[in-house]
């Protein structure tokens, strides 16, 4: 009983911190954007495959079960990609590119890789149903709003990633799962949006 307790206060603790740098780094972000951002290019780097603070982020979305935390994560990510926020010009200008440029040469299918997960649109029956968990429907939902929200703030770089991986052709299984009334709409936000790349 003793370990179980302790256990227990063990993801508490952890929950905590998790939680505690998230804020913080939300706070870097808020506060200058454009370092975290150069930083995330350099950290990756120097780190080996994995280890950076993006995958890292990554992970703690996937397997937490925090929605609050997933959702501190999915802000997180909105304000580095927004780089329309910032309005500036000039040599500031080619750093925000090569944050794009680094964040779609391969960071960006990490991040979207959950939806071929799960079985394509042309897989599945027309009656047939997508058994998601709570889990699961929480993580689409927050890939759909930020698919759209780099749709709309991504030009080009968005339009390519779009049609080279197909993700659409993932995101419109999500119309089979059962919570039709979460899922559904923010899949359909989705197709709309991907709707003016064309």
């Amino acid at each position: 009983r003793d370990v179980e307790r302790s256990r227990g206060l063990g993801d508490v603790y952890k929950r905590q911190l998790r939680n505690a740098a998230t804020e913080i780094l939300m706070t870097m972000i808020e506060h200058d954007a454009a370092c975290v951002r150069e930083r995330f290019g350099s950290w990756s780097a120097e780190n080996k495959e994995g280890s950076s603070l993006f995958h890292v982020l990554i992970r703690v979305f996937l397997e937490t079960d925090d929605a609050g935390l997933r959702g501190q994560i999915t802000e997180a990510w909105r304000v580095m990609m927004d780089v329309s926020a910032d309005g500036v010009v000039g040599p500031d200008q080619g750093e925000l590119d090569a944050f794009l440029g680094w964040l779609y040469g391969g960071p960006i299918q990490e991040l979207f890789e959950p939806f071929q997960r799960v079985p394509p649109l042309t897989a599945l029956a027309l009656d047939e149903l997508l058994p998601l968990s709570a889990h699961d429907v929480n993580v689409y939902l927050h890939l759909c709003d930020l698919l759209c929200f780099a749709i709309t703030q991504h030009a080009y770089r968005s339009r390519h990633y779009v049609l080279t991986s197909n993700v659409c052709r993932y995101v419109g299984s999500l119309l089979h799962a059962r919570d039709k009334h979460t899922v559904s709409y923010t899949h359909l936000r989705a197709h709309e949006t991907s709707l003016h790349l064309v």
